[in-house]
């Protein structure tokens, strides 16, 4: 981290609370819970419906998560319909 405004006197001590501003541009993801994540062979995977009781395993690049959420770079668009629970009980 770089701190151009604040003399190198000051000394940053853990558990203190500050305020940031986070530069950079503004990026959308879908967000999924982590339990939808199946992990095959090497891959990550989700079951995605495509229609009333069928689903289609798709791979999904997962880009960070945070606690029980992942953000995904790839694999799922904005408002399809994933398996959050219980996805390992399904078949290909």
């Amino acid at each position: 981290m770089h701190f151009p405004d604040i003399p190198k006197e000051i000394i940053f001590a853990g558990g203190l609370f500050a305020t940031v501003t986070l530069l950079g541009s503004k990026q959308t993801r879908v967000l999924l819970p982590t339990s939808a994540l199946l992990m095959n062979n090497d891959r990550t995977t989700v079951f995605v419906a495509t229609a009333p009781w069928t689903f289609e395993r798709r791979t999904v690049e997962p880009k960070f998560d945070e606690g029980t959420t992942v953000a995904l770079d790839s694999g799922v668009r904005a408002g399809e319909q994933v398996v959050v629970k219980g996805g390992i009980l399904l078949n290909d």
